[in-house]
């Protein structure tokens, strides 16, 4: 690693980045940017910011860092950046009542594609 890497890191990690990012930007191993920042234990900043409003958050040891000082500045910051949202829970399923199929967004045991065909199903069954 360069001198001129060095400088980059410290200076993306003083602004609250963390080293996965880090590492998509500049390009550099992820492990040696971990590698780097456990033999310079000072690199690792004791709070971050908030995504949203800026406000200074504390870490915890042995924990997760947060991004979000509360669950208002995460709805509102992903609301705005919903280009960045990662939609994987997508279902491709068949609607038991009419044979359809549908997507289904985080829930892999719908049966039906609407209401209108739970509720002919339901009236079927009865009959």
């Amino acid at each position: 690693m360069t001198d001129k890497e060095r400088i980059e890191i410290r200076k993306l990690r003083a602004q609250g980045i963390m080293p996965t990012k880090i590492s998509k930007i500049t390009g550099i191993k992820l492990e040696t940017i971990k590698s780097y920042f456990k033999r310079h234990k000072n690199m690792m900043p004791k709070s971050i910011k908030c995504l949203n409003c800026g406000k200074t958050l504390t870490t915890t040891k042995g924990k997760k860092n947060k991004k979000f000082c509360c669950d208002k500045c995460r709805n509102q910051y992903w609301n705005s950046h919903l280009d960045q949202v990662n939609k994987q829970a997508y279902y491709k399923l068949v609607c038991e009542h009419c044979g359809k199929e549908f997507l289904s967004y985080g829930n892999k045991r719908r049966k039906f594609c609407s209401r209108e065909c739970y509720k002919k199903s339901l009236r079927k069954i009865q009959i």
